[in-house]
C-alpha cells in the first residue's frame, strides 16, 4: 500500500486535502475525457466506467507517491483555482454539539485522578503487645487541602 495506513479511503470530496496533502500521494494518469470527480455524479456511461476499471488493472491509471516538490506545486495550482474560482473550496462540516462541554468517561470504574484520595496504611504496634491498632492522630494526606477528609 503507497500511504503505509491499511484504513485510507478514497474521498472524493475532500480529495486534495484528505489523499494528497496528508498522504503525498495522487492518482496519475487519468483520462482527460472523463471528469475528475465522484463517478457516481459525473459519469452515467458504462463504457467509461469499463474503461476507467481497464486503465486501472493494466497500470496505465495508478497511484503515484508524491516528491516534496511536487507537493508544493500541487498546492500552490490548487490555491490559485481556488482564488480564480476554478474549484471550490468546500467548507469542513460542523458538527452538531459544537460548544458543548462533554464528560470524560473512565474506562476502569476508578474515579478521576483529582479525585483519589491516598491513605496511610494501619500499622500495628507490636511493641505494647497489646495487638491492636495504634490510633494516633487523623492525617490528611489527600493532595486537595479543601476537602475535610482525613483518612487513617
Amino acid at each position: 500500500m503507497i500511504t503505509g495506513d491499511l484504513s485510507v479511503k478514497m474521498q472524493w470530496a475532500q480529495y486534495h486535502q484528505n489523499i494528497i496533502f496528508c498522504y503525498q500521494v495522487a492518482i496519475d494518469a487519468w483520462p482527460k475525457d472523463i471528469p475528475f470527480a465522484n463517478l457516481s455524479n459525473v459519469s452515467s456511461s458504462l463504457s467509461q466506467l469499463e474503461l476507467l476499471l481497464q486503465k486501472w488493472k493494466s497500470g496505465t491509471i495508478h497511484w503515484k507517491k508524491l516528491s516534496d516538490e511536487e507537493d508544493k506545486e500541487l498546492q500552490q495550482k490548487m490555491d490559485r483555482e481556488i482564488e480564480n474560482g476554478d474549484i471550490e473550496e468546500r467548507p469542513r462540516h460542523m458538527h452538531s454539539d459544537k460548544g458543548k462541554k462533554h464528560k470524560r468517561h473512565s474506562s476502569d470504574n476508578n474515579p478521576p485522578s483529582w479525585k483519589k484520595y491516598k491513605s496511610a496504611e494501619i500499622i500495628e504496634d507490636e511493641d505494647e503487645g497489646s495487638g491492636t491498632p495504634h490510633e494516633g492522630p487523623a492525617i490528611s494526606t489527600d493532595d486537595n487541602p479543601t476537602s475535610g477528609t482525613s483518612t487513617m
